[in-house]
């Protein structure tokens, strides 16, 4: 089985982005929360977002709270939000 791990780097400080809330939803018509996680001093979650038999094929959305722990560090971003699909 595959596993799903993301890895959150502030290139505008040459680190990575620590502390930065992660959300994952499921979107198949409709948004489905699958997990919440917050980046370890790496960057990384300290296990992966989404594994084992709950890890398929679909649509998926991470959600990357940056504003939050960025905003801390005086950088201006337009939302406290990054999406991906």
């Amino acid at each position: 089985m595959g596993y799903l791990t993301t890895h959150v780097l502030d290139s505008a400080h040459g680190c990575p982005g620590s502390d930065i809330p992660v959300t994952l939803y499921r979107v198949d018509g409709e948004r489905t929360l699958l997990a919440e996680r917050h980046t370890n001093d790496d960057g990384r979650c300290d296990s992966p977002i989404l594994d084992g038999s709950d890890f398929v094929a679909g649509v998926y959305e991470l959600v990357f709270r940056v504003g939050t722990t960025i905003g801390v560090r005086a950088c201006r971003y337009r939302s406290p939000h990054s999406w991906m699909r």
